[in-house]
C-alpha cells in the first residue's frame, strides 16, 4: 500500500524581499520540519538569535541547530531537513508571526522557496567581507558536489 502522491507545488517567482535592517520588523523565523527552531531570519550578524551570527547557536558553522553546519541535519547535503539538500522534500520553513512564508532550500522543485544564496544577497552587499563569508558557505556545497 503506497502513500498518496504529494500535491504539486506551484512555483513562485520570488518571495517578498528581506529588508537589510539590523533586525527584521516582520519577526521572521526559521523552523525545521521536525519542529526544531533554527533562529531568526535577521540580517544582523550580531543578533545572537540570528541565522547570520557567525558564532551563534543558529549561525555558527559547527552548531547542530545551524543551517550553515555542512555536516549537520539542517545544513548538510544529505540531511532530510537540510536547506542544502537538493532532494529534500522537508527543508526548513520561513515563518512570519507563525504563518508559513516559504521554504529555505536549494531544491528547485520546492515552492514557494528562497535559495540560501538569494537570502545572502538580500542581506549583504556584493563584495563585502560579510557577503564573501556567507556566500562561500553556500557555494562550497555546490563545489563539493561537482567534484569528480
Amino acid at each position: 500500500m503506497g502513500l498518496p502522491a504529494p500535491e504539486p507545488r506551484q512555483p513562485v517567482a520570488t518571495l517578498e524581499p528581506l529588508p537589510a535592517t539590523p533586525a527584521l520588523p516582520s519577526g521572521r523565523i526559521l523552523v525545521a520540519q521536525d519542529g526544531e527552531y533554527l533562529g531568526v531570519v535577521s540580517c544582523n550578524e550580531y543578533d545572537s538569535e540570528g541565522i547570520f551570527s557567525r558564532y551563534g547557536l543558529y549561525g555558527g558553522q559547527y552548531s547542530s541547530t545551524s543551517i550553515w553546519n555542512r555536516y549537520g541535519t539542517y545544513g548538510g547535503r544529505y540531511g532530510t531537513y537540510s536547506a542544502f539538500n537538493k532532494y529534500s522534500a522537508s527543508p526548513p520553513e520561513i515563518r512570519d508571526g507563525g504563518s508559513f512564508v516559504g521554504y529555505l532550500t536549494v531544491n528547485s522543485y520546492t515552492a514557494p522557496a528562497i535559495h540560501p544564496a538569494d537570502l545572502v544577497n538580500s542581506c549583504f552587499d556584493y563584495g563585502t567581507s560579510a557577503w564573501e563569508y556567507w556566500m562561500s558557505l553556500v557555494t562550497e556545497r555546490d563545489r563539493i558536489e561537482r567534484l569528480p
